[in-house]
C-alpha cells in the first residue's frame, strides 16, 4: 500500500510538540509513512488570532512538526473539518455567524453538549463560511509540505437545516445539490493550492454523488467494528452498494480507516484489512481521537500491530 497512516487528534486536546515528535518516531519504527494531524479549531492564523494559545498552535509550531516529519520520512497531512465538527469555532463571537444555529438545543436536535450552544455544523449557504475556510485552510496548509489535505465532511447530521438553508431549499435546490457544490468548492480550494483533497465518504450514503465528483479526490472509508462480507453503512445502513467495488469501477483512489481505540483494536484491523485487500485501496489509516476514548500509551500495541501488518507484505 502506498499510504500507511496514523491520525492524531490535536483538536480535542493540545499535545506538546515534544510528545508529537516522539509519536512520529514511534510511528516510523512501526512502519508508518504518513501522519494526519487532525486540527479543527486548533490553529492561530490571521483570521483566528483570538484562539486560546493554551489550546491551539501557531503556524510556526506546525511547520516545525511538518519539517521534523519530513526529516524522518513521514508525510504530515493537515486534516480539517469544513462543515461539521466545527463547534469549537462557533464558541468565538467572531465566528458565531458561520453556524447553522444560534441555539442548537431549540432550533436543531440538541446533539451538542451545553458548552457548544450553536451546535457543530457550518451553514453551507452562508458565503462567509467559504470566505473563512479559504483563508484558514490556505494559511494552515502553507505550513505543510504534503501534497494532500484532508477536508473532513463526515457526520453531517444537521446539514442545511437552518432557516437560511430552508429558504434555499424551498427555491428548488436539494440537499444533495448543496452537498455536491460544497465538495466541489473544497476541491477547487485544494487544487488551487496544488494539493490533492481527501474527504471522509460516509455522507455519500446520504447524497450518492460519487459519480459526479472529480476522480482525484481520495475517499476515506471508516469502519470501527468487525468487518464481515462488507462494511456496513454508517448510522442507518443506507449504503446498498459495495463502496470499494464502486470506487474501483469509477476510478477513485481510496483509503480504509480503522480505529485504535476501545471499540475496535485488533479484530477491526484484521477483518477490515482482509476485506480491503480484495480491492485496490491506496492505503490505510489508523485513527485515534479524544483522550476520553483512550490514552495514547494504551494504544501502542494496536498502533504497532497495524503498522507492521500494513507495511510488511509478507505478514
Amino acid at each position: 500500500m502506498e499510504i500507511i497512516a496514523f491520525s492524531l487528534d490535536l483538536a480535542r486536546q493540545k499535545e506538546r510538540p515534544e510528545f508529537i515528535k516522539k509519536q512520529m518516531d514511534f510511528l516510523r519504527r512501526c512502519g508508518y509513512n504518513t501522519l494526519l494531524l487532525y486540527l479543527e479549531a486548533s490553529v492561530r492564523t490571521s483570521v483566528t488570532p483570538f484562539f486560546d494559545p493554551a489550546a491551539s498552535y501557531s503556524t510556526d509550531e506546525l511547520a516545525a512538526l511538518a519539517d521534523y516529519g519530513a526529516s524522518i520520512g513521514l508525510d504530515v497531512i493537515p486534516a480539517f473539518e469544513t462543515l461539521s465538527h466545527m463547534e469549537k469555532f462557533f464558541v468565538y463571537d467572531e465566528l458565531a455567524d458561520l453556524s447553522e444555529f444560534d441555539c442548537e438545543r431549540t432550533e436543531g436536535r440538541d446533539f451538542c453538549p451545553p458548552g457548544y450552544p450553536r451546535g457543530s455544523h457550518g451553514c453551507v449557504t452562508n458565503p462567509r463560511l467559504q470566505a473563512f475556510t479559504d483563508r484558514y485552510v490556505r494559511e494552515v496548509c502553507a505550513a505543510f509540505h504534503s501534497r494532500y489535505v484532508h477536508m473532513g465532511m463526515d457526520e453531517m447530521f444537521q446539514f442545511a437545516c437552518c432557516d437560511r438553508c430552508r429558504r434555499v431549499l424551498s427555491g428548488g435546490k436539494s440537499k444533495e445539490q448543496l452537498f455536491l457544490e460544497f465538495v466541489l468548492y473544497a476541491h477547487d480550494l485544494a487544487s488551487g493550492m496544488g494539493r490533492t483533497m481527501m474527504i471522509w465518504d460516509d455522507m455519500l450514503e446520504y447524497y450518492p454523488v460519487a459519480d459526479r465528483l472529480p476522480r482525484d479526490i481520495v475517499l476515506c472509508n471508516w469502519s470501527y467494528i468487525y468487518i464481515g462480507n462488507s462494511p456496513r453503512g454508517k448510522w442507518t445502513g443506507r449504503r446498498g452498494e459495495n463502496a470499494f467495488a464502486l470506487y474501483d469501477a469509477l476510478g477513485f483512489r481510496y483509503l480504509f480507516s480503522c480505529k485504535a481505540g476501545n471499540l475496535s483494536q485488533i479484530y477491526n484491523v484484521d477483518s477490515y484489512t482482509d476485506y480491503a485487500m480484495g480491492y485496490r485501496p491506496l492505503g490505510a489509516v489508523l485513527t485515534s481521537w479524544e483522550h476520553s476514548d483512550s490514552f495514547y500509551p494504551s494504544l501502542a500495541p494496536a498502533i504497532a500491530y497495524a503498522g507492521q501488518k500494513w507495511s510488511d507484505p509478507t505478514d
